[in-house]
């Protein structure tokens, strides 16, 4: 199992969209950078596995996806922008590759139709010709990829000995610079 972390600045719309239309047995954690106590007094209240965190101020992305990671409980921390839309089969589908694959840092979905946009880059061509072994990376068609851009699941225990986000890039490239420091 895995929480979901979202990140919410003027979202309030979007995020009881996303949080109502999620199967409850997912635990929710909502980074509320607008400082919303309203929204946070009402999921809190309707969902009981929403918990909507209000740091002081603004934090931006990535103090807010790392303020997420840390509230979480699970090992597994899928974080996803407001605006990004999830189905509970995404986020099924995505359940079935944690559990079966052995080992993995980040693993993100990518979209229906690719040609309109991608989740994902891939720089080094030798990665488009991996051999992954196994049923579930065939049915999934999982491939290694450069960098994951919008949402993803992070494995916690790969962590120990690096940071999340640098919180030094409050918005922009940060998905870029994450992956570009768990690759080294």
């Amino acid at each position: 199992m895995f929480t979901i972390v979202f990140l919410s600045l003027h979202s309030e719309v979007h995020i009881k969209r996303l949080v109502s239309g999620i199967e409850k047995k997912y635990p929710i954690i909502v980074i509320e950078n607008s400082l919303n106590y309203k929204l946070k007094n009402e999921l809190e209240e309707k969902y009981e596995n929403v918990k909507v965190v209000i740091p002081p101020k603004n934090i931006g992305f990535t103090a807010g996806y790392n303020l997420g990671i840390k509230e979480s409980k699970t090992d597994f921390i899928f974080l996803n922008p407001a605006d990004i839309v999830l189905s509970n089969q995404c986020l099924s589908d995505l359940e079935e590759c944690v559990l079966n694959i052995d080992d993995f840092t980040i693993l993100g979905p990518t979209y229906d139709n690719e040609k309109t946009y991608k989740n994902y880059e891939i720089w080094d061509k030798k990665k488009l010709n991996m051999n992954l072994n196994g049923q579930i990376f065939e049915k999934y068609k999982i491939k290694e990829v450069d960098f994951i851009d919008n949402d993803f699941i992070i494995n916690k225990k790969h962590f120990e000995n690096l940071d999340f986000f640098d919180e030094n890039i409050f918005i922009y490239f940060d998905t870029m610079d994450f992956c570009k420091r768990v690759d080294l």
